[in-house]
């Protein structure tokens, strides 16, 4: 018998009809839905091995996912790698990993890595960390090159908050930093409240799992504009699943499947088109569409 290789769209529209036909196999034996869409979120996506889906894993605070698909990164030596083993430490610490573990791996990217970007992010989850363990002089100076080491305002702000939060908890450190916080003095105006809060000298006693949205922030405003926005939704899958956490709680797992499903065939019917600040066209798909029937929290 002779094998012939199929086309490449003959071997799409099988897989498609594959992929289908085993999601509803997968609803008809009664499996959860969240555990199959998180299979479905890794593994659709793992071939593209980009950074975007370790922080849309991460922002979804699926930490186990996003260790994964970080340390397959780090493993194929895929870039950029500094900020893939900064997100895997991130990730191993929300999942409850030893501190002085993640201090460990902390320490190594802030003295190994050379995007100043990682350095800042990283030093200042460190001296959280070391602020924690009551070694204020070594946390005091991770914040010290954070906060002269990122360009981006939202780490600034908190940098150069928790330098003169842990100041005023260690006053005897004061006489070695002055020139520090004179600089810290002159954002003093840009602090809001919340702020104080966010930044204060870390509770182990508290069991919450820790969730560092402003590092998602972060990549939106420093890594998305480099690396590009994928997404051909409008809104895209992050914020879709956002909206529909926000109305319908658990209920978003099933809905984000579905439009994982559905991108594709809303892409190529081409139906009311927006075209993005950055030239990018896509196609508006609002939650609205899909939600009409249901009633919200």
């Amino acid at each position: 018998m002779v094998l012939t290789a199929l086309p490449v769209q003959t071997t799409l529209k099988l897989m498609d009809r594959l992929i289908s036909n085993r999601f509803h196999q997968l609803l008809k034996k009664s499996i959860p839905v969240h555990i199959m869409v998180g299979m479905f979120f890794f593994c659709a996506y793992s071939w593209a091995g980009n950074l975007e889906l370790a922080v849309d894993l991460f922002e979804k605070n699926d930490w186990d996912l996003c260790q994964r698909e970080c340390r397959r990164a780090l493993l194929s030596k895929a870039e950029p790698i500094e900020r893939f083993s900064l997100l895997e430490a991130l990730s191993s610490a929300n999942r409850g990993a030893d501190s002085a573990s993640t201090a460990q791996k902390l320490q190594h990217i802030v003295t190994e890595n050379r995007d100043t970007q990682v350095t800042g992010m990283a030093s200042y989850e460190l001296g959280r960390l070391q602020w924690q363990f009551d070694d204020l002089e070594a946390a005091l100076n991770s914040f010290q090159l954070a906060f002269q080491t990122t360009t981006n305002k939202t780490l600034f702000l908190r940098s150069s908050c928790s330098i003169y939060l842990l100041i005023k908890e260690a006053p005897e450190l004061k006489a070695e930093k002055e020139d520090v916080i004179h600089q810290v003095g002159t954002v003093r105006d840009q602090w809001y409240g919340a702020l104080f809060a966010e930044c204060a000298k870390p509770d182990p006693s508290k069991n919450e799992p820790q969730a560092p949205n402003w590092i998602v922030r972060f990549y939106r405003s420093q890594i998305s504009p480099a690396i590009g926005n994928r997404c051909t939704l409008e809104p895209s899958c992050s914020e879709y699943f956002h909206q529909a956490h926000q109305h319908h709680g658990l209920k978003s797992f099933p809905m984000i499947a579905d439009r994982f499903f559905r991108e594709p065939e809303v892409s190529n019917q081409k139906k009311d088109p927006v075209v993005m600040k950055n030239g990018q066209i896509r196609y508006q798909d609002p939650l609205e569409n899909h939600d009409f029937w249901m009633k919200k929290k």
